[in-house]
């Protein structure tokens, strides 16, 4: 996804900037009396459109990977309803199921995946990292809550 050239892009500025401004040498004088280093020339960065692709990539990968613990947690933890005796008698073991799939399962997974995922591609973006932490912890969370909703 990200090679350590294109997630430091933001800090190293060694593209051609598009637009370039002179400052008057007058603001420049009048800058350095009062203490401010300020330079004749300024340019313009455009924003990096490999950047805004692999934020892209991180995101939808998030939402794909939220949907399949979704419908993990759905199938294992949320549908497993007691309505006959029989039913209510495996309550127990389906209990047993939902929790070791929740806690055994999809809550270590969610809190390990990110760390994992951010080493293998090598992302140093605060921006992207955060984009693929948040989402995934929010569906950890959203799992023991079916799990707690279900017992009640």
């Amino acid at each position: 996804m990200s090679s350590p050239q294109s997630s430091t892009c933001l800090f190293e500025h060694n593209r051609d900037p598009s637009i370039i401004f002179d400052i008057p040498t007058r603001y420049v004088e009048f800058a350095e009396k009062i203490g401010l280093d300020l330079k004749d020339t300024y340019g313009i960065l455009l924003p990096n459109s490999r950047f805004w692709i692999e934020v892209s990539l991180v995101f939808i990968l998030v939402l794909i990977l939220g949907m399949v613990v979704s419908v993990i947690v759905y199938y294992t933890v949320l549908q497993r309803t007691t309505t006959t005796k029989q039913q209510q008698r495996s309550h127990t073991t389906n209990t047993t199921t939902a929790n070791l799939i929740t806690f055994g399962a999809i809550v270590p997974f969610c809190f390990l995946f990110p760390y994992a995922f951010i080493s293998v591609t090598n992302i140093q973006n605060v921006a992207q990292r955060f984009i693929l932490c948040c989402p995934i912890v929010v569906y950890a969370f959203r799992s023991v809550e079916g799990k707690v909703e279900r017992e009640t």
